[in-house]
């Protein structure tokens, strides 16, 4: 409904909108296991991906299919695996019961920065199976503007699109350090309920408690460029 409210109100200035689910799990193969973020996309409605996702071995067009997952090159090393193989998420679901997917590598992609150290990708349906999710569920709704020099006066106008159309909307500029992200950025959040008022609490963190990267990632092992720590 979100989607349809928001082409109907600017059908000139959206390029694409795509809904992705978001999930963090255990990883597991037959020799290894790791804790990793999931996407949970469709995969022939993600034209950006695609320009950005640069795949080594396998077919991307694969992770339509239901029980499929990309993984990156150190992804794969850790774990083990190639195109083909046989993975297992473990994950709590929302009412707090222990569940497993079983998925099967089809894609590998060339490591790209931080997207490729925590997140993997699977089809939406998959990520719903792991939480046990209704098929109507969705996670962020990315809306992608031909125009990004307009973000911000179009993120006024939608605020305005969703109110008149029955939302509940609550929106604020935060600041990552608050929220215990090593990020000196800010970031708009806009939350939309049909159902009741929603806002998002207060940040936890103040000047004296905020997290550096040292902190978050201090005890890591020190590593050159481009290199890998098996452990």
């Amino acid at each position: 409904q979100v989607e349809k409210v928001a082409r109907d109100a600017f059908p000139n200035d959206i390029d694409y909108m795509v809904a992705r689910g978001r999930g963090w799990a255990k990883l597991i193969s037959d020799s290894s296991s790791i804790q990793a973020g999931i996407g949970g996309i469709d995969i022939t409605h993600e034209p950006g991906f695609r320009k950005v996702i640069q795949v080594e071995q396998g077919n991307l067009d694969d992770l339509a299919k239901p029980g499929t997952i990309l993984l990156f090159e150190d992804q794969a090393k850790k774990l083990g695996v190639k195109v083909g193989d046989a993975l297992t998420f473990s994950a709590q679901t929302p009412r707090g019961v222990n569940n497993t997917v079983d998925v099967r590598v089809v894609a590998i992609a060339e490591n790209v920065g931080l997207l490729s150290m925590f997140n993997t990708y699977v089809p939406s349906q998959t990520l719903q199976q792991l939480y046990d999710l209704r098929p109507d569920t969705t996670g962020g709704i990315y809306i992608y503007l031909k125009n990004p020099d307009r973000a911000k006066e179009i993120e006024g106008k939608l605020r305005q699109v969703l109110e008149k159309a029955g939302y509940h909307v609550w929106h604020k500029v935060v600041f990552a350090p608050e929220y215990g992200v090593p990020q000196n950025r800010h970031r708009l959040v806009l939350l939309a309920s049909r159902f009741a008022p929603v806002a998002m609490e207060a940040g936890l963190y103040d000047t004296s408690k905020y997290i550096t990267v040292k902190e978050a990632i201090g005890g890591l092992p020190r590593l050159m460029a481009g290199g890998i720590n098996k452990q």
